[in-house]
C-alpha cells in the first residue's frame, strides 16, 4: 500500500488583507503552523512521500524567514525517510524552490517531467511519482498533455494547473481539460484551485485546496489529503484539517426582532452547520445580516457596529467578527401610515393609485423591457407596478429614517 500526503497552495509569506491587526498577525503565524502540521502529519501517518503541488511560497523572491521555516520542517520529513516532491507553481516558478534541494527534496521546476521511485523499508517498489513544474509565472502551456504515460499501475501525477470545470476557478495558468488526465495514473495530485474538490473520479484527480486561509474569500476547514493506493491502483482519499485558523461567511436572512443576544444565537446555529476544522482553531467570521431589525439604525454607526461585533465574537468564541449590514433595514409598517395626513401618507396614496391605473402604467412603462422582445403591454404594466411597490418601501424608509431622533 502506497501512502502519500498531498498538499498545495501553502503560500508561505502571503499577506492578509484584513483591517484588524490581530487577524493579520494570527493569519501570518497560522500559515507557518499549518505547514509544520502537514510535515508532522506525513511523519505520523508513515507516508512514503509528501507531495506539494505548487505554490509552496507566495512569491518567487522567497523571504529568509519563510525559506528557513520550510527548510527546517522538510529536513525533518526527509530524516524520517519520507520522500518530498515539490512542483513549482505560478507564484514560485522557475528556480524559486531551488534552495530546498539542500534538504534532500526532489524538485520539478520546468516542463521536463521528474520521476521518483517510492519503495518500502525492505526495498520493495511501491510506485512512482511524476511531476512537472511551472518554468514561468504566466504558464500558458497544457502541462497535463506534457505528462508522460504512467510508468506503472501505481503512479501519481503532480501538477499545478487549472482543470476546466473546477469550482472556484482561478487564473487559467497551465489550463487543461479533464480528458487530458487520461494518461494511466492512479491519482492526480493537483494544485492551483484553493477550494478542496475532486475534479475527476476516474482517474481520481483532487485539489486539496489551500493549506491555510489568508482571507474571508477562503472559508471553511483547510488542510491536506492523505491518499492510499493499493497494488491494483485503487485510491482512497481522506481529508485532514490542519489550519489553526478558519474563516467563515455566515448569512442571516430575516433577522426580524432579534436583539444582539438573538443575533448571536442565530449566528451560533449557522456556525454549527458548517464543517469544523482542526481542534482549537481560531475562528474569523463575516456575518451578513439581512431583513428588518430594530438594530438596523444603530448598526449604521461604525462604533456601534464594532462594539456589537465584539459582543457576538465573545458569544461565538471567535477571534474576530465582521458585521455586514448593507442589506439590513429598520422595521416598517406601511399600513399604519396609509391614509394619514402627512407627506408619507400622501406619497403612499399616489404610488398606490398609480399602480392600479392601467392608463397611467402604460404612460410610465418603457416601450421595450430589457430581455423581453414580446412587447406585451401586460408585462410592461407589471414591471412598473413592481417598481411602484418598491418605491412604497424605499420612500417610507427614507422618510422615517430622516425623521428618527
Amino acid at each position: 500500500m502506497l501512502r502519500i500526503v498531498h498538499t498545495a497552495d501553502c503560500h508561505l509569506d502571503a499577506p492578509c488583507a484584513s483591517l484588524d491587526p490581530a487577524v493579520r498577525a494570527r493569519v501570518r503565524t497560522a500559515e507557518r503552523e499549518a505547514f509544520a502540521r502537514v510535515c508532522e502529519l506525513a511523519v505520523e501517518r508513515g507516508a512514503h512521500a509528501l507531495v506539494v503541488a505548487g505554490d509552496l511560497f507566495e512569491r518567487s523572491e522567497v523571504g529568509p524567514a519563510a525559506l528557513h521555516h520550510a527548510l527546517a520542517h522538510l529536513t525533518r520529513v526527509r530524516a524520517a525517510g519520507i520522500a518530498v516532491i515539490l512542483a513549482s507553481g505560478n507564484h514560485d516558478p522557475g528556480r524559486a524552490l531551488a534552495p530546498l534541494a539542500q534538504a534532500g527534496c526532489t524538485l520539478a521546476l520546468t516542463h521536463e517531467p521528474v520521476t521518483v521511485e517510492l519503495a518500502d523499508a525492505d526495498g520493495t517498489v511501491l510506485g512512482h511519482v511524476v511531476a512537472i513544474g511551472h518554468a514561468a509565472a504566466a504558464e500558458g502551456a497544457n502541462l497535463a498533455a506534457l505528462m508522460p504515460p504512467a510508468p506503472g499501475a501505481v503512479s501519481i501525477a503532480v501538477l499545478h494547473a487549472q482543470v476546466d470545470g473546477a469550482a472556484g476557478a482561478r487564473e487559467r495558468y497551465a489550463p487543461c481539460a479533464p480528458e487530458d488526465l487520461d494518461r494511466g495514473y492512479a491519482y492526480w495530485a493537483l494544485g492551483h484551485v484553493h477550494l478542496r474538490q475532486q475534479v475527476r473520479a476516474h482517474p481520481p484527480a483532487w485539489y486539496p485546496g489551500c493549506l491555510a486561509p489568508h482571507d474571508v474569500g477562503e472559508p471553511g476547514a483547510k488542510g491536506a489529503l492523505v491518499v492510499e493506493i493499493d497494488a491494483a491502483g485503487r485510491a482512497e482519499v481522506e481529508f485532514a484539517a490542519l489550519a489553526p485558523v478558519r474563516f467563515e461567511r455566515l448569512r442571516l436572512d430575516d433577522v426580524g426582532a432579534s436583539g444582539l443576544a438573538g443575533l448571536a444565537g442565530e449566528a451560533m446555529v449557522a456556525l454549527e452547520a458548517t464543517q469544523p476544522g482542526s481542534p482549537g482553531e481560531d475562528l474569523i467570521v463575516r456575518l451578513d445580516l439581512r431583513g428588518r431589525s430594530p438594530l438596523a439604525l444603530a448598526l449604521r454607526d461604525p462604533e456601534e457596529r464594532r462594539g456589537s461585533a465584539e459582543e457576538i465574537a465573545l458569544a461565538l468564541g471567535a477571534l474576530s467578527v465582521e458585521l455586514r449590514c448593507e442589506h439590513l433595514r429598520p422595521p416598517l409598517d406601511l399600513e399604519r401610515h396609509r391614509g394619514q395626513p402627512h407627506l408619507l401618507g400622501a406619497a403612499l396614496e399616489i404610488a398606490g393609485r398609480a399602480a392600479s391605473e392601467e392608463m397611467l402604467l402604460d404612460e410610465l412603462a418603457p416601450a421595450v423591457l430589457a430581455g423581453d422582445d414580446s412587447g406585451d403591454p401586460a408585462a410592461r404594466r407589471a414591471y412598473v407596478a413592481g417598481l411602484l411597490g418598491e418605491i412604497d418601501e424605499t420612500l417610507a424608509e427614507a422618510l422615517l429614517t430622516e425623521a428618527a431622533p
